[in-house]
Formats: structure tokens, sequence, C-alpha cells
């Protein structure tokens, strides 16, 4: 369904997707119900809790840029990561 969002949404820039995603994710998978002890909705008590940190877009774009080759262990084939 979000692969649907987006092929509709065409090419669009890093930070829009991330604005795609999070409208999605709160349509669809949010918790929306009341919690019993503290009286708050999630979203409300995610808010609350200040002007959260953005990504530098740079940053994030570098690390998805970045690739690891992981050597398998020699005693079991597996195991993809040496432990």
């Amino acid at each position: 369904m979000l692969q649907e969002w987006f092929d509709a949404a065409g090419a669009l820039a890093l930070i829009e997707r991330e604005r795609v995603t999070m409208v999605f994710a709160a349509r669809h998978y949010a918790n929306t119900r009341l919690h019993a002890e503290i009286r708050q909705f999630p979203i409300e008590r995610f808010e609350a809790t200040g002007p959260h940190r953005q990504v530098d877009p740079d940053k994030l774009r570098e690390a998805f840029r970045w690739s690891v080759t992981r050597k398998g262990h020699p005693d079991r084939k597996d195991r993809s990561c040496d432990d």
C-alpha cells in the first residue's frame, strides 16, 4: 500500500517522501486508543515532549549509500555474520 502512494506521488524529494511515510503510518498504524493510566492518546504524549530533532538530509542520504560486506561464520553455513 505504501509503495502505491510513492508510485502515485512520482519522484518526490527525500523530505517529501518522509512526510508521506509519516502520514501513512499515522493513518494506518497509529495506536489511537486512550491510555488507561496516563489518560493520554499516544500522539499527544509524543507531541508533548517538544520539538523533535530532524535528520540532516545530506547525512541521511549518505547513510543509505554505505555498504557492508559480511563474512559468514566459518563453522556455520546458516550464519550471515560473525558472533
